[in-house]
């Protein structure tokens, strides 16, 4: 069962669109409005997951029952892709306790195409330690 759902994702996700519009815009910057997949400029090249994509990978979710599994669906699905904050916020809509969505900050960890909405992510942890923990992960590295 678990291989026919993890076929049937990659399918899916693998065949939709990667961006969703290629236009040239401008990037807005914290504080300003919450940056969506059409306002991602591209900065560097970028596999930006689409929001069909991200459609599916809901719908998918939420027909898994066990936490272990929905995780191994979210990384198969977001391998090689990225993501902006707001995708990552509906990502953890999927889990009702702090712990699962670290594991899916963990997930997107590195993939966050604009860091200066990482304030949304957090936004999303009932605990102060936990945010603290997400930001952790979230923060870019620059270090050797």
């Amino acid at each position: 069962m678990k291989s026919i759902i993890l076929a049937t994702l990659c399918l899916t996700v693998l065949s939709a669109p990667l961006s969703a519009d290629n236009e040239e815009k401008d990037i807005p910057t914290w504080p300003h409005a919450t940056t969506n997949t059409s306002d991602v400029r591209n900065r560097y090249h970028f596999n930006l997951l689409s929001p069909e994509g991200l459609k599916h990978i809901i719908a998918l979710a939420k027909e898994v029952s066990f936490k272990d599994d929905r995780m191994r669906l979210l990384e198969a699905a977001l391998t090689e892709r990225h993501v902006t904050a707001a995708q990552c916020v509906r990502l953890m809509e999927l889990a009702d306790f702090d712990d699962e969505r670290l594991e899916i900050v963990r997930c997107v960890s590195g993939r966050l195409v604009d860091p200066e909405n990482i304030p949304d992510i957090l936004d999303e942890f009932s605990f102060t330690s936990n945010r603290d923990k997400a930001l952790e992960l979230l923060r870019p590295r620059h270090g050797f």
